[in-house]
């Protein structure tokens, strides 16, 4: 069973913004015995990233251009 593309975009909808774990949503969507297969994990890293610093979700635009998955806000301020 794979996670359904409607359920994929609400996911990256709900967790944008907020410090849950992938793992957190997916129990929240009723996926919480499965792993995101390839498709998925694409889908979701091409629109947003959960910043290494501060473990927050942001869009993809908002990754610092100089290091990969930390949040302009954690290289500003941090």
């Amino acid at each position: 069973m794979s996670i359904d593309h409607k359920d994929l975009y609400k996911i990256v909808e709900y967790i944008m913004g907020t410090c849950q774990s992938m793992s957190e949503v997916l129990v929240k969507f009723g996926y919480e015995d499965m792993d995101l297969d390839l498709e998925a994990a694409m889908y979701i890293d091409d629109r947003i990233f959960c910043c290494e610093q501060c473990e927050w979700w942001f869009e993809i635009a908002e990754m610092d251009e100089d290091e990969e998955w930390v949040c302009e806000d954690c290289i500003k301020y941090g």
